[in-house]
Formats: structure tokens, sequence, C-alpha cells
């Protein structure tokens, strides 16, 4: 899938249909600062953790360094070899692929899900960010994977929506400390936000 292709799909999905109802089951539409804003903070976040873990594949270079990388990934498909192993077809374990883009799709899923979002928006958006790590951020270190431009969007919005689901089960429970433990569990980034900067459920 070309870069082209994934840009047409994000505004495709973040554009709102004809005839949409203007009610949603959730919250009212609210300010998307706050989603944005932790989206940035986990595409950070993620790259400093890396740089922690692999300090050699992901050690801070001057620009020059990286530079070629980095244009390669704009001109040459992404990453992608079938012979490989399941969820490995990138070249990196399958429970990175699997389960930490996952993750890393459902974070960026969930906060615009909570701020308003349709899904199909919380879904451009997550394609978005994809897109914004890959090929802005990784891209000056490794070749873009195949395997996370599909999956850290999809993965991400199902395991988004889930965990969005019991969020409001969650929320709308009486106050009480297992009510604040059960948070911290469906949204630990989420919840340790909104403890520590006020914010709203």
């Amino acid at each position: 899938m070309t870069t082209r292709t994934l840009m047409t799909l994000c505004l495709l999905l973040t554009s709102v249909p004809a005839g949409a109802q203007q009610d949603r089951e959730h919250e009212p539409e609210l300010d998307w600062s706050v989603p944005h804003l932790h989206s940035l903070a986990v595409v950070g976040g993620t790259r400093l953790s890396l740089s922690l873990i692999w300090p050699e594949a992901y050690a801070v270079r001057p620009v020059s360094a990286n530079w070629d990388r980095f244009c390669r990934a704009w001109t040459t498909e992404a990453a992608w070899d079938g012979n490989r192993g399941f969820f490995e077809w990138d070249g990196d374990p399958w429970a990175l692929n699997l389960v930490g883009h996952g993750l890393m799709g459902s974070e960026f899923y969930l906060r615009y899900r909570q701020y308003g979002g349709y899904w199909w928006q919380a879904l451009g958006m997550t394609l978005l960010w994809t897109l914004a790590w890959e090929y802005l951020v990784e891209s000056w270190h490794k070749q873009p994977s195949g395997i996370d431009l599909a999956w850290t969007p999809l993965g991400g919005a199902l395991l988004g929506e889930g965990r969005y689901r019991l969020y409001l089960e969650v929320r709308d429970m009486a106050d009480s400390p297992l009510r604040h433990l059960l948070l911290y569990l469906v949204d630990p980034l989420g919840q340790l936000e909104r403890d520590a900067f006020g914010l709203e459920y």
C-alpha cells in the first residue's frame, strides 16, 4: 500500500459523511487538543523508550547521518517479507508487532473516542499518527513496516473500541476506590492524565 493511498484513506475516514447523525451515543463534541497532545506524548515516549531499549539501533544522530535512509523510506515500498513467520513480516518479533503496535494504536484511538470522535474519525486519526510514526519518526532508523502500517490502526481500533466500551461502563459506576482502580486498568495513561491535570472524564 502506497503512502498516497494511505493518506487518501485518512481523509475519507476523518470526513463526516453526508446525513450523519448529529447526536452521539457517548460524549458531546469537545476540543481535540487533549487527544492530539496525548498522541504526541505516546509517539515521543515510544521514541525515547526505543532509545533506551535499543540504543544502537535508535541512537540520536545528526540529521545528515540518516538523511539517505529517511529519503529512501518515502521512495520505496514498506518492508514486507511474506516468507517470515506470523506477524514477523517486517523482521521484528511477532509480539512487538501484534501486541506492541496494537496497544500503541489503541492509545490513539481510545483518546479520540473519549473526546467525542465517531469510530471512523478515531480510526482516521489513528492512521494519521501511524503514518507520522512510521514516516517521520522511525524512518530515520529503519524502513517503514507494511504490517505496522496496517495493524497499528486496525488492531488499535479493535482493541481501542473494546477499551472504550469498558471505559464507559466503569466511568458510570458509583465513585469508589474500586472504580478508580478499574479506570487505571482499562485506561492507565488516560487516567494518569486525568488525575494529574484534572481533566474531565
